[in-house]
């Protein structure tokens, strides 16, 4: 017995065509989504890196400033102290201006 044109039983002549739009259609869906997630995940790990950023500048500028301070004032005893033991004076500001200008050095990147 027919129904609507059919023999009960038999397939659609154009099943196998679906099949393949559909397969094809379900692969490229797929490959979309990959790189969406892709697209998501590089945003994702930048707003990580830039958190990361955020907290070492915020939290490097005390340290920074506390160290800046220290030296200039190092550096300030040791030019106002007695001239003895000059040779270890001198060396030890020496030392004091090293910490100072690469305190500056961070600070001008911290800065920017």
């Amino acid at each position: 017995m027919k129904i609507w044109g059919f023999l009960p039983g038999t397939k659609y002549p154009k099943d196998q065509e679906l099949l393949d739009a559909l397969g094809a259609k379900e692969e490229d869906l797929g490959r979309r989504v990959e790189e969406v997630q892709e697209v998501l995940s590089r945003y994702q790990r930048l707003a990580t890196l830039g958190q990361l950023i955020d907290t070492v500048l915020h939290d490097g500028r005390a340290p920074l400033a506390k160290i800046q301070s220290e030296a200039h004032l190092g550096i300030r005893d040791i030019s106002r102290s007695s001239s003895q033991n000059g040779k270890l004076l001198l060396k030890l500001e020496g030392r004091f201006e090293t910490i100072e200008i690469q305190s500056d050095v961070l600070a001008t990147v911290f800065r920017k």
